[in-house]
């Protein structure tokens, strides 16, 4: 889906900063999670939306591993999104781009009651 070349041209600063193999190791992360998320029958035409996926997951989480959605430098101060802060997930955006791609549709229902 992307390779560490192909992550490598889109953010050489953050593969000099994290190493080949923590990149590596993070890319096949998220193209697990991308994968299940696509499922078994991914169209070739889902590809491109799948690896921009990838990258945005990696990129992400190479680039702010803790979550930090605010820091400051004088008397220092910091906040921490606890959705972002403990592992590697698809945000909802993602997770509705993947869907789009892959020709899945997210289904509902709901009970109706007669008055």
């Amino acid at each position: 889906m992307l390779t560490l070349d192909d992550f490598r041209t889109r953010a050489p600063e953050l593969v000099a900063a994290a190493g080949e193999e923590r990149t590596s190791a993070i890319l096949a992360d998220a193209v697990t999670l991308v994968s299940a998320e696509a499922g078994p029958d991914m169209a070739e035409a889902a590809r491109p939306v799948l690896a921009l996926t990838v990258y945005n997951v990696a990129y992400r989480t190479l680039a702010n591993p803790n979550g930090l959605t605010t820091e400051q430098a004088a008397d220092y101060s910091t906040n921490v999104n606890p959705a972002l802060s403990v592992g590697m997930r698809l945000t909802a955006a993602e997770r509705a781009a993947i869907r789009r791609a892959t020709g899945r549709r997210t289904v509902a229902s709901f009970g109706l009651t007669r008055r």
